[in-house]
């Protein structure tokens, strides 16, 4: 909202319906995830709406807008649509008398991370109010912020 609002210069009612987008993405994505999955298959699908998120940048007034949509709407689907494969996987993958204990820790690890990265990269971008620290920060969050695992000596 406030790149919308700051950076890419819409007013309030523009911004708030162009984050609708996400919303609709999210319905569009829970319709048609089996589909997609088996067409493209898992990982692929879930690599390729990330990168759709490198549109929002392009974001402006006029007809640039559709970049905002279309990668608010991408994104939008892409969460939904990895929270089904995830969840089908851990369901398919875990035996049932641990699923609860592994569904927790795996959102106490996703919320934690997300949080993270979340806060590495918004404040430098709303700070600068800058167009070109926007889509650093957004292929930031493709990546993880964290360390890989160390084998004791």
């Amino acid at each position: 909202m406030v790149f919308l609002v700051r950076v890419a210069r819409f007013g309030s009612a523009a911004a708030g319906l162009l984050l609708a987008a996400g919303g609709i993405g999210g319905v569009a994505g829970a319709l048609v995830t089996g589909r997609l999955a088996r067409w493209f298959g898992t990982a692929r699908l879930a690599l390729a709406a990330g990168l759709f998120s490198l549109l929002t940048p392009l974001a402006g007034t006029g007809p640039q807008a559709a970049f905002y949509v279309a990668g608010a709407g991408v994104m939008g689907g892409r969460i939904v649509v990895g929270n089904i494969i995830t969840g089908s996987f851990r369901q398919a993958y875990c035996p049932p008398s641990m699923l609860g204990r592994v569904t927790a820790t795996m959102r106490f690890l996703v919320f934690g991370n997300s949080l993270k990265t979340r806060l590495a990269t918004d404040r430098p971008v709303c700070a600068s109010r800058s167009r070109q620290a926007h889509p650093l920060a957004r292929a930031a969050l493709l990546f993880p912020f964290q360390r890989a695992p160390t084998e004791p000596n």
